[in-house]
């Protein structure tokens, strides 16, 4: 390949890239905190508590710490 071709072929598969990473993000399942109202990726998500039968998940400690005291004022009904 000669070297103006060569930096197409880089762009056009930079672009695909791109594109591919961007549908893949349409797939991540995103949950709200029912404390802060945060988005939180479910698939990485660490901390996560039970309650009536769902899985919340939260932003971090202090949210998780808020529900675990008393979930009925955060979850809806």
């Amino acid at each position: 390949m000669d070297g103006k071709l060569q930096i197409i072929h880089t762009i056009v598969n930079e672009i695909d890239n791109i594109m591919v990473r961007g549908s893949l993000k349409a797939v991540i399942q995103l949950a709200k905190d029912p404390v802060c109202n945060m988005n939180v990726d479910e698939g990485k998500a660490k901390i996560k508590s039970s309650y009536g039968g769902k899985e919340y998940y939260f932003c971090g400690p202090g949210c998780k710490v808020s529900f675990d005291k008393n979930p009925a004022k955060y979850v809806k009904k």
